[in-house]
């Protein structure tokens, strides 16, 4: 089982950005590293989960994701999923040392 780490940048404000922070690889797991992120502009994060949807991983984990970052990307993958192209979307508060080891 393959998994990809991403760490996302502080802001997340632009479409074209968010969708080339998802390479098109088609791993098991993709971790999203939320923890410098501030803030996620409605559209990009639309962007970023069009861009997991097009990856077809099993299962995304956010972690460290503050809570108005975390319900946007709730909110968009709940508006864009179907049956057909989903994911298991997870979100969890992990310690900065955890991260590191993982890597």
């Amino acid at each position: 089982m393959s998994t990809l780490i991403i760490t996302l940048p502080r802001e997340i404000t632009g479409r074209a950005g968010a969708r080339h922070l998802v390479p098109n690889r088609g791993e098991q797991d993709i971790v999203l590293d939320a923890s410098a992120t501030t803030r996620v502009a409605p559209a990009a994060a639309d962007s970023l989960v069009q861009a997991l949807l097009r990856a077809a991983p099993q299962r995304v984990i956010v972690v460290n994701a503050a809570a108005g970052i975390g319900r946007t990307l709730r909110l968009v993958h709940r508006s864009r999923a179907t049956p057909e192209r989903s994911f298991l979307m997870t979100f969890r508060d992990v310690p900065a040392e955890a991260l590191l080891r993982s890597v």
